[in-house]
C-alpha cells in the first residue's frame, strides 16, 4: 500500500508540473483546472493510504499542498466569469449587457486572485516545497511505515488485504448521504458534500484501477 502510495504521489506530482507553465501563461484556463486536480488526487491519496505512511514525514508536503491547492483554487472559482461570457453570446442583441456589472466584478478578483497565485508560484517557499517533495519522491523509504507493530506482530499492508475494506469505507461515506438528499428541499450545500464524497470513490477507484480490471472505469 505504500509503495503504491508513492507511486500515486510521484505521477501527479509529475502532472502538476507539467501544467504549471500554461497555468502561468493563463492563456488555456484548462492547465489550470489540470495542475489543480492533480493536486487534489495527491490530497486525496495521502487520506486512502494514511495508515500506512509517516505522517510526520508526510504532513510538511501536504501543507504545501495545501498551500498550493489553495492559491490554485481561489483563481479556479472565478472562472466562471468565462461562463457567463459564453452565455451571454447566446442572449438576443438586447441581452448581451445584462450581466456587465457582474462580470466586471469577477474580471476583478480573478486578476486580483491570479496575481496571488503568480506570486506564490514564484515564491522561495513554492520552490521549497517543489524541491523537498521531489527529493522525498526520489527516495521514498523515509515515507513508508513498518509492516510490523512494536510487539513484531504483522500488520495488513498489501492491497489485497486491506482494499475491499477501503471500497466498503467510500461506500459508506457515500450512502451515509441518502437520507440527507431526499424530499422536494434539498440545499446547495448538502449535494456539494456528497459531490465530494463521490469524488473520493471515485479517486480511490482510480488508484486501484490496475488490480480493479476494466469495471473499475465503467463505475
Amino acid at each position: 500500500m505504500a509503495q503504491l502510495a508513492c507511486k500515486i504521489f510521484s505521477y501527479q506530482f509529475s502532472c502538476m508540473l507539467s501544467h504549471e507553465e500554461g497555468t502561468i501563461k493563463g492563456e488555456d484556463i484548462e492547465e489550470l483546472h489540470d495542475m489543480r486536480v492533480a493536486v487534489r488526487r495527491m490530497r486525496a491519496a495521502a487520506k486512502i493510504f494514511e495508515a500506512y505512511l509517516d505522517s510526520e514525514q508526510l504532513e510538511p508536503h501536504l501543507k504545501g499542498l495545501r498551500r498550493t491547492l489553495g492559491s490554485l483554487g481561489d483563481v479556479r472559482d472565478l472562472d466562471v466569469r468565462e461562463k457567463a461570457e459564453k452565455y451571454l453570446k447566446t442572449l438576443p442583441p438586447e441581452h448581451e449587457h445584462d450581466l456587465d456589472p457582474l462580470v466586471a466584478v469577477l474580471t476583478e478578483e480573478r486578476e486580483k486572485a491570479r496575481k496571488n497565485m503568480l506570486d506564490y508560484l514564484d515564491s522561495e517557499k513554492y520552490r521549497t516545497f517543489k524541491r523537498d517533495f521531489s527529493d522525498v519522491l526520489a527516495s521514498p523509504e523515509t515515507l513508508i511505515l513498518p509492516a510490523t507493530n512494536k510487539k513484531h506482530d504483522a500488520l495488513p499492508h498489501r492491497v489485497r488485504e486491506v482494499l475491499p475494506s477501503i471500497l466498503y469505507a467510500r461506500l459508506a461515506d457515500i450512502r451515509a448521504y441518502s437520507e440527507w438528499v431526499e424530499g422536494p428541499y434539498i440545499s446547495v450545500e448538502r449535494l456539494h458534500r456528497l459531490r465530494i464524497a463521490a469524488k473520493g470513490m471515485r479517486y480511490t477507484l482510480e488508484f486501484f484501477e490496475s488490480v480493479l480490471g476494466e469495471d473499475a472505469k465503467k463505475t
